[in-house]
């Protein structure tokens, strides 16, 4: 990552699918390049912890962007409550999402 272009941190919600699975900060650095340009970390705080790096997951910020990512255990070896994050192939990067009628934020 050569240029940064943001440094979201905060807490935020994971979810696997339509279901929320865990409360998490995050730190979060966004390059120039693309909105795939995003590497982090979060913490669990409450919730399932184990997750699984085939798992694609979505983190909800709390400006109400969403990040579809893998995650990484710092460690290397799960399970972990602090994870590494990356862009998930085939995700949508960092995005935010269209307010629809009846499903407003």
């Amino acid at each position: 990552m050569a240029m940064i272009m943001e440094r979201p941190t905060g807490v935020g919600k994971v979810y696997r699918g339509d279901k929320q699975i865990a409360t998490v900060s995050y730190t979060l650095t966004i390059g120039l390049a693309s909105l795939n340009d995003v590497q982090g970390q979060i913490t669990v705080i409450d919730g399932e912890w184990d997750f699984d790096a085939d798992n694609l997951l979505t983190l909800h910020l709390k400006d109400k962007r969403w990040f579809d990512f893998v995650p990484l255990d710092a460690s290397g070896r799960p399970p972990s409550r602090m994870y590494q994050v990356r862009p998930a192939v085939g995700g949508r990067g960092l995005f935010a999402m269209a307010k629809t009628w009846g499903r407003g934020f």
